[in-house]
């Protein structure tokens, strides 16, 4: 970018006086005119001939700083990079985002698991598998100890099946879907006496409502299972976070450096200029960045 200003400093007009014919013969008249139009030209080809006289000019360098290192610092710690360009305001709000976000993430993941370790506590201790398989047994009238018949007769049947480890699927399983309502122990113990065939499940004796009611241990295991779902997916944003701002944070620290590399010069000179068939004599300031 540059700019140019040009200033009228010095103005002054080259002449002979305020010569009036009354002052002065003709003939005098004459011969002054006529040195004064030979001086105007020579002045003139003098002008366009002459180079401009400098009569100042300066430059300045920032210091010096590599761009690959800043983009390196603030890729590895967002802020550094900016810090190194010595531009301190946006090195540490970057740094600080990134603290923030490494803080919450601890803390969302610290919550998921601790609300993960809760409901695996109470579908551990309310939710019975061997019940569960026995009220598949009991609705297919196939033997109980026949564990494959079970499990095929299970996939035939439902849309969920119990895998075969515990694992993330089989606590969702449990509490999600109806089909295991059988498995949860005040869910049978309100049930009494009454036979849970498969066409209740089917016909929805017992509608979702319903399952929820007769079995409170189910609802508040599922309220406690979104808790933790909620802080692993805030935990993921925060990671989200961190990852973009140590994409910006490089880029951003890229320019900064560029621009605290950025050179500066000025130049002062002294230019003639005609101006009415005058010599004028003007400054001129030039400013490159």
């Amino acid at each position: 970018m540059k700019v140019v200003v040009f200033c009228l400093l010095l103005v002054f007009v080259f002449g002979f006086g305020n010569v009036t014919a009354k002052e002065k013969t003709n003939s005098e008249l004459n011969a002054l005119v006529t040195a004064r139009s030979e001086f105007k030209v020579r002045l003139k080809q003098s002008i366009e001939t002459t180079p401009n006289i400098s009569l100042f000019t300066q430059g300045e360098t920032a210091g010096g700083k590599s761009v690959k290192k800043s983009v390196l610092f603030s890729a590895i710690v967002p802020g550094a990079g900016q810090i190194y360009a010595n531009s301190y305001i946006k090195g540490f709000l970057f740094l600080g985002v990134e603290i923030a976000a490494i803080a919450l993430n601890l803390n969302y993941d610290k919550k998921a698991n601790d609300f993960e370790d809760e409901f695996e506590g109470v579908a551990n201790a309310q939710w019975d598998e061997n019940s569960y398989w026995d009220w598949i047994a009991q609705i297919s009238s196939l033997d109980r100890s026949n564990k494959s018949a079970l499990r095929d007769y299970e996939r035939r049947t439902f849309s969920h099946f119990l895998p075969n480890i515990i694992n993330q699927q089989y606590y969702e399983n449990v509490g999600k879907y109806n089909q295991f309502i059988y498995g949860w122990n005040d869910f049978r113990d309100q049930l009494g006496s009454r036979i849970f065939t498969l066409e209740d499940y089917l016909n929805k004796a017992f509608d979702s409502e319903s399952l929820d009611t007769i079995s409170p241990t189910r609802v508040g295991y599922v309220q406690i299972r979104k808790e933790s779902n909620d802080n692993f997916k805030k935990a993921t944003t925060m990671t989200t976070i961190i990852m973009f701002n140590h994409i910006l944070s490089a880029i951003d620290a890229g320019l900064t450096t560029k621009f605290h590399n950025r050179k500066f010069t000025a130049e002062l000179n002294m230019q003639g200029k005609l101006y009415n068939e005058e010599l004028v004599p003007v400054l001129a300031l030039g400013v490159l960045w």
